[in-house]
């Protein structure tokens, strides 16, 4: 790759407030959408293109896995989507500012609130609490059996909202103290990612829930939302001086009908995913069937439910910079040295920088993963920052028709999804109106290298006659992934999949019939 070592002074970064539309689990999904697009393709000889696909010719009820006359003739890249525009309203358009406010993008760049270091001991609860900030919950219990009572506190800034709005996000300070025989307490950790801000709930206003603890573990609770609601339960224990995120379970619907729900058991190594259809006119037959049944909500059976195995529990440190609000929390994105891939020509001016993006497709302890898009070139790009070397690398992208979304980071490779057109497949190459009619899978190495399409689908012949909004989710497991492709109002097939491609597999469709 191409290095170039800059310099910059720190700047603080201008934070959009994440109004949220839905609940994220543990980094472990990406929504991916096939909106903005653009950036360089692949040339042929460069991607290849036998990774994971299924046999030529098979197919299932609605649409088609891509034959592998089709593959020769498509595409790569991507773009993602958190469950949220980037201007504050929620997936359906509708604003998640409380009481219908409005904030103007000046409103929404208002300094940040800077986190104090709390103190390494103190001797009550109230000497870990900073000028300027209260308490705003606590759970007392002795979680590392020594007979001494420990405590497991959240902090919050003191301030008056403007016209009942938090406009700035002033986040939240997680952290826990445990006694000692000297009567002394000693800061355990300290952690401002993981607690939603008042700002982060939605028309409900503040999403924040109290604190529970049993045992050895704390859990951490929210809800918000507005017709369409969500909630988030997340379980950490202590163990041998570490803590780990042992259960995290969630929750989406509108009102009381809940169309997903996860359930993430780290202590089992099973994740359990139960999935029904959000559109209404699917939902009101469910409601009519359960009105003349006489059926409560508990009863009426899911669509879809499966399991995934997951990757070893993960650190509270770890779970909260893997979630997907972390980077908003971040007061500053230096970068001393910008690498470009062999094939992307960009100065500098064109690079965006970490500091000016508002959302991030995927991130984890180490990463930030995002794509920016060039006007001079029209071309899309993928920015990856590495936190810890300061180090931007930027690499290949799609060209303006193809490009689709990141669909996240796993096992040291960057996944994006590109977009098939009618052109890619038709005799002369073009055809008049060139919709989208299917997606491709790719990933490649960190530095853009090694690029390989691992899952293709296609709509079937029928549905080409008037293609559906079409896009792809991807969730990653241990060794293994499931992805959905969203149809419009068509069923979403779901397949399992290794992460290079192979032993594909249908699990099944929402809605179910």
């Amino acid at each position: 790759m191409k290095k170039r070592t800059i310099f910059l002074l720190p700047v603080l970064t201008c934070i959009v407030l994440a109004y949220c539309g839905m609940p994220q689990n543990s980094g472990l999904s990406t929504e991916v959408s096939d909106t903005a697009k653009s950036s360089d393709m692949a040339e042929d000889g460069e991607t290849e293109k036998d990774g994971g696909r299924a046999e030529s010719g098979e197919t299932e009820k609605d649409g088609e896995i891509q034959k592998d006359s089709e593959i020769e003739k498509n595409r790569d890249m991507s773009e993602s989507y958190n469950g949220m525009s980037e201007t504050g309203s929620n997936p359906d358009g509708e604003s998640d500012l409380p009481n219908g406010a409005e904030a103007s993008s000046e409103e929404l760049s208002k300094e940040v609130v800077s986190v104090p270091v709390l103190p390494e001991t103190g001797g009550s609860l109230e000497a870990f609490i900073p000028q300027g900030w209260e308490l705003k919950d606590s759970v007392s219990f002795d979680y590392n059996s020594d007979g001494i009572m420990d405590f497991v506190s959240v902090l919050e800034y003191v301030e008056e909202p403007e016209d009942g709005v938090f406009y700035r996000l002033s986040p939240r300070i997680l952290f826990a103290v445990y006694g000692g025989k000297d009567g002394e307490f000693r800061l355990d950790f300290q952690d401002i990612n993981l607690i939603r801000a008042r700002s982060e709930g939605g028309v409900f206003g503040d999403p924040y829930e109290p604190l529970t603890a049993e045992g050895s573990s704390f859990t951490i609770h929210s809800y918000g939302g507005s017709a369409w609601r969500w909630s988030e339960a997340r379980t950490f224990t202590w163990r041998d001086g570490v803590w780990y995120l042992t259960l995290d379970e969630s929750s989406y619907g509108y009102g009381w009908y809940v169309t997903h729900a996860s359930r993430y058991d780290y202590d089992r190594g099973i994740g359990l995913q139960q999935r029904r259809s959000d559109e209404f006119s699917d939902m009101e037959k469910v409601w009519e069937r359960m009105e003349t049944e006489d059926m409560d909500s508990e009863e009426q059976p899911f669509d879809l439910t499966y399991e995934i195995a997951l990757e070893a529990p993960p650190t509270l440190k770890q779970a909260g910079m893997r979630w997907w609000l972390a980077p908003d929390r971040m007061e500053e994105k230096p970068v001393d040295v910008i690498e470009l891939a062999e094939d992307v020509e960009l100065s500098d001016d064109q690079v965006e920088m970490p500091e000016e993006c508002s959302l991030f497709d995927d991130q984890d302890e180490n990463n930030l993963l995002y794509h920016f898009f060039d006007e001079d070139s029209g071309q899309y790009y993928i920015a990856l920052y590495q936190m810890d070397e300061k180090k931007l690398s930027v690499l290949t992208g799609a060209d303006q028709e193809h490009f689709g979304d990141v669909a996240g980071l796993y096992q040291g490779k960057i996944y994006y999804v590109a977009e098939v057109r009618e052109s890619d497949i038709a005799e002369k190459g073009w055809t008049e109106n060139d919709q989208v009619i299917g997606l491709d899978l790719y990933r490649m190495d960190l530095d853009g290298k090694n690029r390989q399409m691992v899952f293709g689908w296609m709509l079937n012949e029928e549905e080409r006659e008037n293609p559906p909004y079409l896009s792809m989710s991807c969730e990653f497991g241990r060794d293994e992934m499931v992805i959905e492709i969203y149809r419009g109002d068509s069923a979403h097939p779901f397949y399992r999949m290794s992460p290079d491609g192979k032993d594909v597999r249908f699990l099944g469709q929402v809605p179910e019939g």
